[in-house]
């Protein structure tokens, strides 16, 4: 007779799909506030607002990443607030490049924790008009 070892993975902060690969957040990683206005524009660079909480989230994406050491597509998804468009085209422009900095500073953390950078591919933003966008087809 041997032993019988049953492994309970369970992840706090991420879903992790083992028949497609996918990982989503469950936890959301919040960044330091940047503002696009008339009297005041930010530069889009990306901090997060909690460096220890971000990490610790990523913790968990960095282990599935450097257990299956396969490619690692990293796209910032944004649910629009009541469907709203950028103001102009100067606006659009700022907010691809402020996800784009912020999927860097994802793949930086990841980097930062083990994982190989290149492993790790940055994708476009996808813009979607609501959590429900984000729902696997059938």
């Amino acid at each position: 007779h041997g032993f019988h070892f049953r492994i309970d993975v369970r992840h706090q902060h991420v879903r992790f799909d083992h028949a497609t690969g996918e990982v989503a957040m469950k936890t959301g990683i919040a960044y330091a506030k940047r503002r696009f206005s008339m009297k005041r524009r930010d530069v889009p660079d990306a901090a997060f607002a909690e460096p220890g909480a971000a990490g610790e989230a990523l913790r968990e994406v960095a282990r599935l990443c450097l257990l299956y050491g396969r490619p690692v597509n990293i796209t910032p998804v944004v649910v629009k607030p009541d469907g709203r468009d950028p103001i102009s085209p100067p606006h659009e422009e700022w907010l691809q490049e402020l996800y784009s900095n912020r999927a860097r500073a994802v793949a930086a953390e990841l980097t930062r924790q083990g994982v190989p950078a290149a492993q790790l591919r940055l994708a476009a933003p996808a813009f979607v008009r609501s959590a429900v966008d984000l729902a696997p087809a059938p």
